[in-house]
């Protein structure tokens, strides 16, 4: 007889199912234990990772934080490459100083030039 068992989407393992805490996901009551779902406490988005990560902030609004903890020189320094409309070079420079990924770099800068 084929166990028709839905099989844990991390570990492949049955059976799995659906739980409370997992939205996305089917999971084997072992890997249940380690991983979860959960919002980003700025702005909702829904995450998926280990329970030791439950809380964190989704990579966009780390980036924000982490740039807003910059000196404001630096910040005033990438507003003027932003006016002088050098996207190449001030998305690469957001990307050295806070330490993100280019697609993270330039939400950033799309965010920074609705304000302005």
């Amino acid at each position: 007889m084929i166990d028709m068992s839905p099989a844990c989407d991390m570990c492949g393992s049955t059976p799995a199912q659906k739980w409370d805490d997992h939205a996305h996901y089917v999971l084997c009551a072992r890997c249940s234990l380690k991983y979860m779902t959960w919002p980003c406490p700025d702005c909702a988005e829904v995450l998926h990772g280990v329970r030791a990560d439950e809380g964190t902030r989704c990579r966009s609004c780390e980036t924000t934080r982490v740039w807003l903890a910059l000196p404001r020189d630096t910040q005033d320094e990438v507003h003027r490459v932003i006016a002088e409309q050098n996207a190449v070079k001030a998305v690469a420079w957001v990307r050295e100083l806070v330490g993100c990924e280019t697609s993270e770099a330039m939400v950033l800068l799309d965010r920074l030039r609705s304000r302005s």
